[in-house]
């Protein structure tokens, strides 16, 4: 199974450096066009000051935006030369091109570091200086784009971020209902099943008859989403009462399990959500830490002496105040390109003792949530 995996990744790699937008790499000058070539993808800023390619010969060369007029890199980008006005005086850059087609945005990081904004209607042949402030941003797209009603909404959340510009330059040429990824946070409320697993040592704790209680939980998070795509990272802080009671016999003797706690749970997810027009699924999963506090728990053991009943206390302490663990769920959100977004999911949650303790319970958690994305 491990290598059927590793094959898998091998493949999607050797797929992603060798073909973008349905094309091998390349580069093209005035009078030919080379494929079938690794073209280096470096930082931003070098991508912009030149081409760099390794020959068949193994000869590694540069080419200037004077020599090269476009090329791919082994990433699926694409760099196209143009003259800027840079420092008050013209100069030739290669562009990255985040999205073409009616719109054809491109991006420059510039030497100084400061990243540029290109509009290019492809009805003319003048690139248009787009100011990179939030503003003027929205202005451009609104004046533009405007042909594209089921995804003008989207515009009032744009931000000079390249990956959402690109995201949305992309949407309005297909003029399809993507929505456009932004950061939001929520509350959310739920209930939740919850077990005390028994531990690997064989002990007073190793209960094999258990019940399961549901108890309540309150939580926030919020949605990052990563370089505007549908993935993001989705921390959240949980606070969470449970109360259980276990009756159970262990050596022939009666005993009664109270366990009163409050938890903290603190999982740092990460999540991708199906963007669709209106009910948008989305799956979650991550690691998680458990602070459990307020705690109350006891057992009461009952000896049997004569006609009289002895109670003892052989524990107060079922778990360690740290709990590692992960989660695991999804569910759907109603409307995400509006300003309040509902949402249910249904979520797995494993616990265990965050040192190699085999003495303590572990906890298993089945719950169910809903809450608003703002």
């Amino acid at each position: 199974m491990k290598a059927y995996i590793k094959f898998l990744f091998i493949a999607l790699w050797l797929c992603s450096s060798f073909y973008c937008n349905g094309q091998v790499s390349y580069y093209r000058t005035d009078s030919l066009t080379k494929y079938n070539i690794k073209v280096y993808d470096e930082s931003e800023t070098s991508n912009a000051l030149c081409c760099k390619v390794m020959l068949k010969d193994k000869v590694m060369q540069k080419f200037s935006p004077n020599e090269v007029i476009e090329y791919c890199t082994n990433n699926g980008k694409v760099y196209k030369a143009f003259d800027v006005n840079y420092h008050n005086k013209k100069q030739r850059f290669f562009l990255e091109k985040l999205a073409g087609n009616y719109l054809t945005i491109y991006y420059l990081r510039s030497p100084d570091r400061n990243q540029h904004y290109y509009l290019f209607k492809n009805d003319t042949t003048d690139l248009i200086i787009i100011s990179n402030n939030t503003d003027s941003i929205k202005k451009v797209f609104y004046d533009y784009v405007n042909y594209c009603p089921e995804v003008n909404s989207d515009i009032e959340y744009l931000t000079p971020n390249k990956y959402r510009i690109k995201r949305l330059a992309e949407n309005l040429n297909k003029c399809n209902s993507s929505h456009l990824t932004r950061i939001r946070w929520g509350i959310k409320t739920g209930i939740h099943l919850t077990s005390l697993n028994e531990p690997k040592s064989n002990n007073l704790f190793s209960i094999t008859d258990k019940q399961l209680n549901w108890n309540t939980l309150l939580g926030v998070f919020t949605d990052i989403p990563i370089k505007g795509s549908n993935y993001s990272f989705a921390p959240e802080i949980n606070y969470q009462c449970i109360g259980i009671y276990y009756q159970f016999e262990y050596y022939n003797y009666k005993h009664d399990l109270l366990y009163n706690a409050s938890h903290l749970n603190i999982p740092l997810n990460f999540k991708y959500t199906f963007l669709t027009k209106r009910i948008n699924p989305f799956i979650i999963i991550g690691p998680s830490l458990t602070v459990v506090n307020e705690k109350n728990g006891v057992v009461f053991k009952y000896v049997t002496n004569g006609n009289s009943v002895l109670i003892d206390i052989p524990a107060e302490q079922m778990t360690q105040s740290l709990l590692k663990g992960f989660n695991i769920g999804g569910g759907i959100i109603r409307d995400y390109r509006n300003k309040a977004s509902w949402f249910v999911e249904f979520r797995l949650n494993f616990s265990n003792n965050l040192t190699r303790s085999t003495d303590y319970f572990s906890e298993s958690q089945v719950s169910l949530n809903t809450g608003i994305l703002f």
